[in-house]
């Protein structure tokens, strides 16, 4: 892919102060392109930017922690679509969530808001039993009425699938995701070093997530947390698509299809299982094929799966620095990969 057609987009949002830093990584067939600019911050005194620089992922953790975990637990027979919450989370028994069926869950139609300031209230250790007491304020509407992105079904989901593994979250992502796929910079934060994101109380948040929910959750959730770098979300992606074409040890070609594929339930949702797909307007552009799957984080990040055209392209920025209320990364999320599949 010829960099010079790519970098020059992508340096003008810098330089319009859409974001101060960005990587990207990219695969169309054999062809590999990574690129990295800009600095960590408009600070005076912030660092370079460059391939190993790790930036706050948002919502792309539900895909690559949550729906990867789920998708080992699928393989190996431990989990199932089909399985209600309280099947996991015992403690949800005889609340609104413990009836919740997994699949619902995953593909956002499960009845649950979408948001809610949970970091406005402290949150115990005990998380379940907290979610228990707070289950009846959760939900808003009946499963499979409209389909909602919702961050706390994927809080919840987070809690089943560490259940399954029997191991805290982190762990279980280490063990069956990020060892065998070699991903040695995807971690949940705080970490040393990484791009800034909103500016709070005076002073840019580095190394510290951005999301407040997940901050008030210690900073592991299924939802948010991870830091990464577009490189080695780049091999996951690469697992995705291979498993979707059958060729790889780590997933089988079933599940890859089965939770990449739109579920169909609710009639104008774009949602598979975890994953999101091309609709109109898309922020994979004009050109991904029905196939793609894909997904989106709040910061400004996003990853996009093509296997007709056997590539992907991962995207990561700091949009949400110095704030959040800059919201043109809408327009140039498609822009960008259409400039991408233009190349190809």
């Amino acid at each position: 892919m010829p960099n010079q057609t790519i970098r020059p987009l992508l340096e003008n949002a810098r330089e319009g102060y859409l974001f101060s830093a960005y990587q990207l990584a990219a695969l169309h067939g054999t062809e590999r392109t990574s690129l990295a600019g800009g600095k960590t911050s408009y600070w005076p005194g912030a660092s370079a930017v460059d391939e190993t620089t790790l930036f706050d992922i948002g919502s792309v953790t539900k895909a690559v922690v949550t729906v990867s975990l789920f998708a080992r637990a699928l393989d190996s027979g431990r989990m199932a679509l089909t399985q209600a919450v309280q099947h996991w989370l015992p403690e949800l028994a005889g609340t609104a969530l413990g009836p919740l069926v997994l699949s619902d869950l995953l593909s956002h139609a499960a009845g649950l808001r979408g948001w809610l300031p949970l970091y406005k209230q402290p949150i115990p250790a005990d998380r379940r039993s907290w979610m228990a007491h707070a289950a009846g304020e959760w939900v808003e509407r009946p499963v499979g009425e409209k389909a909602v992105y919702s961050d706390l079904g994927f809080i919840i989901l987070g809690e089943a699938v560490a259940s399954a593994f029997h191991a805290p979250l982190a762990q279980a992502f280490r063990q069956e995701v990020a060892a065998p796929l070699g991903l040695t910079q995807t971690v949940y934060g705080p970490v040393p070093k990484a791009v800034a994101t909103e500016v709070r109380e005076g002073v840019p948040l580095q190394g510290i997530v951005f999301d407040e929910n997940c901050a008030a959750l210690g900073g592991t959730a299924g939802h948010a947390g991870l830091f990464s770098t577009a490189l080695d979300l780049g091999r996951w992606a690469e697992a995705w698509l291979q498993a979707w074409q059958g060729k790889s040890p780590w997933l089988s070609q079933k599940t890859a299809r089965l939770l990449t594929t739109r579920v169909g339930k609710v009639a104008s949702s774009a949602w598979a299982l975890g994953w999101d797909t091309p609709s109109a307007p898309s922020s994979s552009g004009n050109y991904f094929s029905s196939e793609s799957f894909g997904h989106l984080g709040y910061p400004g990040c996003s990853v996009w799966v093509d296997p007709k055209r056997g590539g992907y392209v991962v995207f990561l920025s700091n949009r949400v620095h110095p704030s959040r209320l800059d919201e043109r990364i809408r327009r140039f999320r498609p822009q960008l990969h259409d400039a991408v599949t233009q190349a190809w």
